[in-house]
């Protein structure tokens, strides 16, 4: 045999063999689903409430912030450098600008003027050296009334340090007797502003003589009493997004309304609540939680994706709700619920936005204890 002849004979056994390892290669495979993609690293810090499942009064819930990779306490909970404890101090609705000006918003019981009663208002927080700080923004009782829980405030622009610094908002009801009509109420106050009269122990408590001023009604959802179930805030701050919901038909809506006008276009129906509404910081897609998973889509209701959907089997279920945007848009933050013996279990976890695996953050903080996200800042 000639040597040409055994090299061409290597050569055809060697393709053959590549052959057999491809197709058993391909057999092996043939299928299964493609893995899910990797959750990248990430930057920032995420936010949210964090209070024991027996012990769900607002005034005891803590104020947790976290690194939204995965890390390990080992029982250093007040570490600087993973997790901060900040009181609560009976803050509803809760959003913060931490990476900006270090102040939370939300929504608190506070006196009327006069001690004729309480009202829900506006109001800021700031802590330094573990002393609490609150700046009153808003007095608008007892002719409006700011609705605390699922109503969170909003910053303009999210806190973002790279976005606009003009105002902060929340949604309220009119106290009329009747019909209770409502309104995302926006107050033109930056934090710098918040901040200093913080140092000077000064409250703004704008009053209804300021509609048309420092105050701006934006109406939303005119009759069959509808909630605004949050409000998320475009870029540029000339459009807002809120979710609504009808207690006479348990149906849900979102809208994306101009600011100016109030005009706003339904992008998305549903036929449950639809909870806890974000815009994502490259103004491309809307998040919120719907029917127990996570949907997105494009500001225009274009696109409508559900990259994390809700599961059930025999003997267990999972379920996703309250997502916020990574500051480069490219992933969310959310809750994961699974049942418990008593109640159910909350974890907050990330993931793509696009859906497939995710990072749980939270998973040796007790699993019983109550969860509630309140955003991702840079």
């Amino acid at each position: 045999m000639t040597r040409s002849l055994v090299r061409s004979r290597k050569v055809g056994l060697a393709l053959v063999a590549g052959m057999l390892a491809a197709a058993s290669t391909a057999m092996t495979f043939a299928g299964k689903p493609p893995s899910p993609p990797p959750v990248p690293p990430t930057t920032g810090a995420v936010f949210f409430d964090h209070a024991a499942q027996k012990a769900m009064r607002w005034d005891g819930t803590q104020k947790t912030t976290i690194s939204p990779d995965p890390y390990q306490f080992s029982g250093q909970l007040e570490a600087p450098s993973r997790a901060d404890f900040v009181p609560s101090n009976g803050l509803y609705g809760a959003a913060t600008d931490w990476a900006r000006d270090r102040l939370w918003l939300g929504v608190v019981l506070v006196p009327l003027p006069g001690g004729t009663g309480t009202n829900y208002e506006l109001c800021a927080f700031r802590q330094v050296a573990g002393v609490t700080k609150r700046c009153q923004i808003t007095s608008l009782g007892p002719g409006w009334s700011f609705a605390p829980g699922y109503y969170q405030a909003a910053w303009s622009n999210s806190g973002d340090p790279s976005g606009i610094d003009r105002f902060v908002s929340a949604w309220a009801e009119l106290n009329n007797g009747t019909n209770y009509p409502g309104a995302i109420i926006r107050v033109w106050v930056t934090g710098a502003e918040i901040n200093a009269a913080l140092d000077a122990n000064q409250d703004f408590k704008f009053t209804a003589a300021d509609f048309g001023g420092r105050l701006q009604q934006i109406p939303a959802g005119a009759g069959a009493y509808p909630e605004v179930q949050g409000h998320t805030w475009s870029r540029d701050g000339n459009q807002v997004a809120y979710a609504l919901f009808y207690n006479s038909t348990s149906s849900s809506t979102v809208c994306v309304a101009d600011a100016a006008t109030g005009a706003a276009q339904v992008v998305f129906t549903g036929s449950t609540s639809v909870n806890q509404i974000s815009w994502s910081p490259d103004g491309a897609r809307l998040a919120f939680s719907h029917d127990r998973s996570i949907w997105t889509i494009s500001p225009d209701g274009s696109n409508p994706q559900q990259p994390y959907a809700y599961t059930t089997s025999a003997n267990t279920y999972t379920k996703y709700d309250s997502p916020y945007w990574s500051p480069d848009s490219s992933q969310l933050v959310f809750r994961v619920i699974t049942p418990a013996k008593v109640g159910f279990n909350t974890q907050i976890a990330r993931g793509l936005s696009t859906g497939g695996s995710t990072v749980s953050l939270t998973s040796d903080l007790p699993a019983g204890d109550r969860k509630y996200l309140q955003g991702w800042t840079p």
